[in-house]
């Protein structure tokens, strides 16, 4: 039913969900964990929370159902958060983008968490990093950003401290939170 706000599809093995398929455009939350889907389509505009990964519980997220984003999908050789206009947490951890190119456009602007731990994500901000020193692009991820994750990353120390500078900007300069790198 379009009432529908909260799904959980977890654990159920699913491997494909048919291109036809609808989301409820006022869900706000989805747990897609513990399945084996190769790729994710027709998301709703208004997902807030996405779950797809291993992780029970964080402290840091706002509920128990994880508000992160971290599925199967990141396997595949393309995906793009970036309609998501709603999405607030993501979570790329141990997740390994196969495709040889991969823009930072594919994150919403509305992000206030990301976690890029254990990701092989270095390339990429290198790239943007790039475009910054090019004038091509102004920043590395949007304004809402709060929370950024590089715990044991491949995302080298001097690229990692330019983008949290960078998302240190404005607003953000006194309630960013960011969890040491430890790389």
């Amino acid at each position: 039913p379009e009432s529908l706000l909260e799904l959980d599809i977890s654990e159920n093995r699913i491997r494909k969900i048919d291109d036809s398929f609808r989301f409820p455009d006022n869900l706000q939350v989805l747990d897609i964990s513990g399945n084996k889907l190769s790729k994710l389509e027709n998301l709703p505009s208004k997902l807030k929370k996405l779950r797809g990964g291993d992780r029970i519980f964080d402290p840091f997220y706002e509920s128990n159902l994880g508000s992160a984003f971290n599925p199967e999908v990141f396997y595949t050789t393309s995906f793009d958060c970036s309609k998501l206009k709603s999405l607030t947490h993501l979570d790329l951890s141990f997740r390994c983008h196969k495709g040889r190119y991969l823009s930072l456009d594919i994150f919403p602007k509305s992000l206030v968490f990301l976690n890029l731990s254990k990701t092989v994500l270095h390339e990429y901000l290198q790239q943007t990093d790039k475009k910054i020193q090019e004038g091509k692009e102004e920043h590395y991820f949007g304004p809402s950003m709060r929370y950024l994750y590089n715990l044991e990353s491949s995302v080298p120390k001097a690229l990692f401290n330019k983008v949290v500078d960078d998302i240190k900007r404005g607003d953000n300069s006194k309630r960013f939170i960011v969890i040491k790198d430890t790389t």
